[in-house]
This record gives C-alpha cells, structure tokens and sequence, in this order.
C-alpha cells in the first residue's frame, strides 16, 4: 500500500521521509539554536552590567542638574525676586521652591550658630551646634511651608484659584529674598550681637514685602482689598506659629550645663518646698 506525505501529499517508498518536512525541521533547528545563542549572549550579570549602571549614573546627573538649576534660581531670584518668583509661580515649580527653602534653612542656621556661639564663648560654654543646626534648619522649613499652607487656605476662601504647588514659589521668593540679607546679620552679629539680631529680625519686611507682591501677581483687581487682609492674617498666623514653636524647642538651644543647672536648682526648690 502506498504511503503518502501528510504535508504535501507526494506519494512516499517505505521509510522515506518527504523532503518538506525535513525543510521545516532543519528550519526549527536553526531556530532552536539562534534562540539558545541569544540567551548564552545576554547572561545575567552582563543584565545587571548593562541595565543598572546606566539608570544609576542617570540618576545622579538628574539631581546635579536638579541641584545646579536651584541654585541659578536661588542666586537669580536674589537678584530680581519678583520677576522670577512670577516666572515659577507660572510654571508652579514646587521642587525648586522647596530647594530655596532649605538653603535659607541652612542660612538661617548658621547665623543662630554664629549668635549663640559669640554669647556662649563669653561664658566659656561650648554651645550644642549641632542641635542648633538641625532644630532651626526643621524650623525654618517647616514654618515656611506652614505660611504657605496659610495662603492656600486664605486664597481659597477669598475664591482666589491657585494651587499649592504655585504658593511654595512665591513663599520661596521670601526665603532666597532673606538670603543675603541673613548673611549681613552674620556678619554683624561677629561686630555686635544685638545689632546682628535687630538686623535679622528687620530684614523679614524684605523677604515679606517681596513675596506679597510677587503672590498679588495671581490677584485679579477687584480682589485686591481681600487679598492684602487674607495675607495679614496668614502673616499674623505665621507669627503667632512661629513663638509656639520656638517656646517648644527653646530647650534644645541651651547649653547642656545651663540645663543641668537649672535641673539642680528645681530640684533644691521641690527639696524646700517639702521642707517648708
């Protein structure tokens, strides 16, 4: 009986194979190995190689670009804070906004070192730099996105459509603003310390001024007399903020031994108070 290709259907002798079919099987082969040199090719240490190098080094340059952007916006709104400071509002650039931040954070914390350590020196007492370093950097920050949670809730209730993202730039405008002028209280505070903290205290007018005026840009006109209340309350709530705060961490700016010292002595006065 005769056998017949099941692909073709080209009559077949006994035992012979159609030539098609070894066509597709020589084909599959060919495959087969192409697939097995691809992989033996591309092991897995030559993927860690080549995928996680790569997406590191990117990486790194996105935050130095990060960082050198910042810092061109910080030296350029010291410069002219309200054109740039329109210039982020508009792009709502909250990232470079909170960088500004936490330069004026260091600024200002350095200055309080500078100031706490010409006191203490007088008294012959290493002041806790470090804890002073890091308690006014947090409360520098954290103030300044307290305000600008103020004017988010302000402006909404004066119906004023602004996103968060937009009110971080223009309080950033009063924190690159307070930049140089902190610097010159630096300076002074080695002279003399009380004009070095009267300057310091003075020269948030500056950094206020600039940040309202470049936050009115937002305002529409028939709004403006809204607008200068609503920023006086969240200045005034600013304010009030900022002393709770610092009556809460005024601890971690004293001295060790003056603590110890006063811990004595309240301990002497519950001894007599028992006593008597």
């Amino acid at each position: 009986m005769a056998n017949f290709c099941t692909r073709c259907g080209r009559p077949l002798h006994e035992g012979e194979t159609c030539a098609c079919q070894l066509s597709e099987k020589k084909t599959m082969e060919n495959t087969q190995s192409a697939s097995g040199q691809q992989t033996v090719k591309d092991p897995q240490a030559d993927s860690w190689k080549l995928g996680r190098e790569p997406q590191q080094s990117q990486l790194e340059r996105q935050v130095t670009a990060f960082a050198q952007e910042g810092f061109k916006n910080f030296l350029e709104i010291m410069k002219a804070p309200v054109n740039v400071g329109k210039k982020m509002i508009m792009e709502a650039d909250a990232k470079t906004a909170l960088l500004i931040m936490a330069l004026q954070g260091i600024f200002s914390a350095v200055f309080i070192m500078i100031a706490e350590g010409s006191l203490m020196d007088e008294f012959e007492i290493s002041a806790p730099f470090g804890r002073i370093f890091m308690v006014t950097w947090l409360m520098s920050v954290g103030l300044a996105c307290a305000l600008a949670l103020f004017l988010k809730i302000g402006n909404a209730i004066i119906k004023i459509p602004v996103s968060f993202a937009q009110i971080l730039p223009a309080v950033s405008v009063r924190s690159a603003a307070l930049a140089p002028a902190i610097i010159l209280s630096a300076v002074v505070s080695v002279i003399h310390m009380g004009a070095g903290i009267v300057l310091f205290i003075l020269v948030n007018i500056w950094g206020f001024a600039a940040m309202i005026v470049t936050l009115s840009s937002l305002t529409e006109q028939e709004k403006l007399n809204k607008f200068a209340l609503m920023v006086s309350i969240a200045i005034l709530l600013f304010i009030l903020l900022a002393v709770f705060v610092l009556t809460k961490t005024i601890r971690f700016y004293i001295p060790d031994e003056i603590l110890t010292f006063i811990s004595n002595i309240e301990d002497l006065g519950d001894i007599l108070s028992f006593l008597w």
